[in-house]
């Protein structure tokens, strides 16, 4: 058979679904998820197994055929930017201390998606590229943060919901100028501080803050009250009596215990006596 047709043959069977493989699944590691049958057009390579195994099945090494046809079976090689950022959303959700996939580390895995990055940025568009600087992406220590949450000089103070570069537990780091392209700044700046303090309701809601993340939670909103330019904001989150956050237009200061504990337990939130006084004054 010619080069030539058997490329258009692997082109007229790249969509048909008769190659086993295992289903992606974020529960498991590469290659144990269920058995099914897919095409070549939906795998992807083992190769690149650390970078999409949750969000596309993956090629066994047996049915790989010879790289000149890659193209015409429709691979997914190199792996596609959308399915990259739906296995970050996938394994976003297993932590470094509960991390489930034994064969592959933490930082090989978030290692894997860096060099990806760093090597395929023609293949990521501006939109993906703003959701990957939102996503969990820099392993830092029991957490793993966003680039827009890390920092080249960071207060330690701020740990863990802000994190130096310094705490970044990758080798090697990625180059400076993607990590800038990717949203790690050079120091906190009053929007930084006000887009964690935006966001950390949602990540945290109906969850108690563990006693760290409390500590931060207070200091970064100390911080950014007393930043030029501040403005109080009802979006915002505090820390309450709890340790939970509230939004601030919600939140009250608890000056009258005995009227609290007459009213319906979650009716007002009572804002955390941590809160500074001055801190709070500023909250308005």
């Amino acid at each position: 058979v010619s080069g030539d047709a058997a490329a258009a043959f692997a082109a007229r069977i790249q969509s048909v679904r008769f190659v086993p493989a295992c289903a992606p699944s974020a529960e498991h590691a590469p290659n144990a998820g269920p058995p099914t049958l897919v095409s070549f057009a939906e795998c992807a390579l083992q190769q690149d197994a650390p970078v999409l195994w949750t969000s596309a099945p993956l090629l066994k090494r047996e049915w790989t055929p010879p790289q000149p046809y890659w193209h015409a079976l429709g691979l997914l090689h190199p792996p596609p930017a959308h399915a990259v950022l739906q296995h970050v959303h996938n394994i976003a959700q297993h932590a470094p201390d509960v991390w489930p996939f034994a064969e592959l580390t933490v930082g090989s895995v978030y290692g894997a998606i860096w060099k990806y990055v760093s090597e395929h940025t023609a293949r990521i568009s501006p939109e993906i590229r703003s959701q990957l600087a939102r996503m969990p992406l820099l392993p830092c220590g029991a957490c793993v943060v966003s680039p827009q949450r890390v920092f080249s000089s960071c207060f330690g103070a701020f740990q863990p919901l802000l994190q130096p570069l310094s705490a970044v537990m990758l080798s090697p780091l990625p180059a400076e100028e993607v990590l800038r392209q990717m949203g790690v700044g050079e120091e906190p700046r009053l929007s930084d501080y006000m887009r964690l303090l935006q966001e950390v309701g949602r990540e945290y809601d109906g969850v108690s803050l563990n006693p760290s993340e409390r500590r931060s939670l207070l200091e970064i909103l100390r911080q950014a009250t007393e930043q030029r330019g501040f403005k109080p904001d009802a979006n915002i989150s505090i820390l309450t009596e709890e340790g939970r956050t509230a939004k601030l237009r919600g939140a009250v200061v608890n000056d009258a215990p005995w009227l609290l504990r007459r009213l319906r337990r979650g009716a007002v939130c009572a804002v955390s006596p941590a809160i500074a006084p001055r801190t709070r004054e500023r909250l308005g």
